[in-house]
């Protein structure tokens, strides 16, 4: 059974976590924008977490320190306006959209990035 288990997981893990865990298809714009946004957290701290890791073993307190600075939400709002020239127009529109939610304007958004390169 284990031999299985890796088998499936090297040919397809979404399909494998998708069956083990009864999770439903449905199509992505059936989603809200908050429900894709949590989603997207999740995955952007993971791969944050890996590359703090991977620069050295420190404390757990300092490694939670260094990645709750680069996971706030200034810190993802000066990445998206580095990366938005390479995103076409539909992924510009929602990651302006996705940082309005958390600032009701753009230039909260500007204010909290000069509040971020200060810090």
């Amino acid at each position: 059974m284990e031999e299985s288990l890796k088998d499936s997981m090297k040919y397809d893990p979404c399909k494998m976590i998708t069956e083990r865990f009864e999770v439903k298809d449905k199509p992505l714009q059936s989603y809200s924008p908050l429900a894709l946004a949590f989603l997207g957290d999740a995955v952007y701290e993971v791969i944050v977490r890996t590359v703090i890791v991977s620069m050295g073993n420190t404390q757990p307190a300092k490694l939670h320190q260094h990645s709750a600075h680069l996971v706030k939400a200034a810190s993802q709002a000066a990445l998206i306006e580095a990366i938005l020239p390479e995103l076409t127009e539909e992924e510009a529109e929602s990651s302006w959209s996705q940082c309005q939610v958390e600032y009701p304007c753009e230039e909260c958004i500007r204010n909290r990035l000069s509040e971020s390169n200060r810090a």
